[in-house]
């Protein structure tokens, strides 16, 4: 007679397998061109920038490459659309998409019935999780709505900092190959001694 398989281990190690292949994955992620470099994907005639201290602007309209960003931090923004009017309804949003199955993190949302405003200008803030290694490239969307206008932007950036292979990814990987071991050792079938 055997014993069951014991199941949490079975299930530790088979989660641990799959973050971290999903990594590895995440970590080979390359921009969308065959020469390396990333279009600038902006449409609706609005113009949108951010300023990071110490990493420069992001512009989406003359986008031609990935942006380096500290995993924390703040932007100064400036954007604009190109209707004028008095009370319109608009509506907007932008968005870190995180990977591993994280949820993004919206940097600004925005709606209104009554604006006549046909620019704005701030500050955001973002704090990415631990859990997610630097050297990872991610997408940022963003959009605006407005009567008779709807503008769209994405950039690509990369999280400054150590990725997959810094001590702390390293570490993380061993753990992953302790889980898997103690996966297969808790899926083999025992003999009982008499």
């Amino acid at each position: 007679m055997t014993k069951p398989v014991r199941l949490l281990p079975v299930l530790a190690g088979a989660l641990a397998l799959a973050v971290t292949v999903f990594s590895v994955a995440l970590a080979q992620e390359k921009p969308s061109n065959s020469d390396g470099s990333v279009s600038p994907e902006f449409t609706g005639g609005c113009t949108a920038e951010g300023t990071i201290t110490g990493y420069g602007t992001i512009d989406p309209a003359v986008s031609g490459g990935v942006y380096t960003v500290p995993k924390s931090g703040s932007a100064a923004y400036t954007g604009s659309v190109p209707v004028e009017g008095e009370d319109r309804s608009t509506n907007g949003r932008v968005e870190i998409a995180l990977p591993l199955g994280l949820p993004g993190i919206t940097l600004r949302s925005w709606e209104t019935d009554d604006t006549d405003a046909s620019s704005h200008s701030g500050t955001v803030t973002w704090d990415i999780p631990d859990i997610v290694p630097g050297n990872i490239q991610m997408k940022v969307d963003g959009f605006h709505q407005d009567e008779g206008v709807r503008c769209e932007g994405r950039v690509v950036v990369e999280l400054d900092g150590n990725g997959l292979l810094s001590t702390v990814g390293i570490l993380s990987l061993l753990g992953t190959v302790a889980a898997l071991g103690g996966l297969i050792w808790a899926s083999i079938p025992k003999r009982e001694v008499p």
